[in-house]
């Protein structure tokens, strides 16, 4: 069993925020936390994407070219989706290695992992989001 981040408790404290319309505390930047882990925040509005076109581009994208077209900058280097990834079926579970820079961080090394929003969010605020429209997917 892995062993929880230092920072587990900030984050689950404020996640289900994430779920509310109104703006977040947070809507563009990074901020380190105590435990020395990072919040990266990037409020996107795509005009006209539905959350089921989102979550098509996680079944879809598979090559540096595919996700420079997401953030030339930001995004370096796709190095590959793990056995969990199926091409156009689902992203849930799965992880991806690839190289991010973050605007004055330096290209690291990053593994991304796929939640099931559910393990993240309270499942019943998830739903209650959905079914107003708050929300369309969670990624």
């Amino acid at each position: 069993m892995a062993t929880p981040h230092p920072d587990d408790s900030h984050i689950l404290a404020d996640i289900d925020t994430l779920l509310d319309p109104s703006p977040l505390r947070l809507e563009t930047g990074i901020t380190r936390l105590p435990g020395g882990g990072l919040v990266v925040a990037a409020r996107t509005d795509l005009h006209g994407c539905k959350g089921r076109m989102l979550d098509w581009w996680f079944t879809f994208f598979e090559t540096t070219q595919h996700i420079k077209w997401w953030h030339p900058q930001d995004h370096v280097e796709h190095r590959g989706w793990d056995a969990q990834w199926r091409r156009g079926e689902s992203y849930i579970g799965a992880s991806i290695h690839a190289v991010e820079s973050l605007a004055d961080i330096p290209p690291v090394a990053a593994k991304l992992k796929f939640h099931d929003p559910r393990e993240c969010f309270d499942p019943l605020r998830l739903q209650a989001a959905l079914e107003r429209q708050d929300v369309s997917a969670a990624v």
